[in-house]
């Protein structure tokens, strides 16, 4: 889908429309900005494919593989968990300048 790829004030007054479609999809959806310099050859070593567990996230997976098949190029898998809780630093009972 194409997008204007505007960015900051145009785009809150304005809006998205190729991001809500891509949001609301529950298919892979390829943006590609509009009059952006077209390079004459591409050249990847690896294709990033951001995880986040779900099952909508993973449906892109088997388009990659054919992708990275066709590309011959690697494909990496990020997936970042957000800790469920906090850590706190607290004294041990035996740190003695605890009282």
């Amino acid at each position: 889908m194409g997008t204007h790829g505007r960015t900051g004030i145009k785009r809150w007054a304005l809006g998205s429309t190729a991001d809500k479609v891509a949001r609301s999809f529950t298919c892979p959806v390829l943006l590609i900005r509009a009059n952006a310099d077209v390079p004459e050859t591409i050249h990847l070593e690896n294709i990033l494919v951001p995880l986040d567990g779900s099952v909508q996230s993973e449906t892109v997976l088997p388009y990659v593989a054919d992708l990275a098949a066709k590309l011959k190029v690697k494909v990496n898998l990020l997936h970042i968990v957000e800790m469920p809780y906090h850590t706190y630093v607290t004294p041990s009972p035996r740190d003695s300048s605890a009282t």
